[in-house]
């Protein structure tokens, strides 16, 4: 599905791009997207459990915002299920677009927006 939609935006890779944090050469946290036309989707932020409030969500965060503006994106778009995760990244700068209660029971869906420029 997410091939053929991709196929109907003309002159469009949609290109991944990805940070990681990394202790004593093991991967401790992540941020993976994708870039779609000039948009930042981000699609995964992690950190392993026993290295969260240090500070690295929000720099693997501003990594791939860099990134993904150095390659022409004008601003970042993302979902999550978390409200912790939904504050972090409103602190960050986003701005809540959408709002869906219940989208799985007992869990909201939040689609936030920020702009890069």
């Amino acid at each position: 599905m997410r091939r053929y939609a991709l196929s109907q935006i003309e002159n469009d890779e949609s290109p991944p791009i990805a940070c990681f944090v990394r202790d004593k050469g093991a991967v401790v946290g992540g941020v993976v997207g994708r870039i779609i036309r000039n948009r930042l989707f981000v699609e995964l932020l992690w950190v392993d459990e026993g290295y969260r409030n240090r500070g690295y969500g929000s720099a693997l965060l501003a990594t791939l915002e860099s990134a993904a503006q150095a390659r022409g994106c004008s601003d970042a778009l993302l979902e999550t299920l978390s409200n912790p995760a939904a504050y972090l990244y409103q602190r960050a700068g986003y701005r809540l677009l959408a709002q869906v209660p219940d989208y799985i029971p007992g869990f909201s869906k939040q689609v936030l927006l920020k702009p890069l420029a």
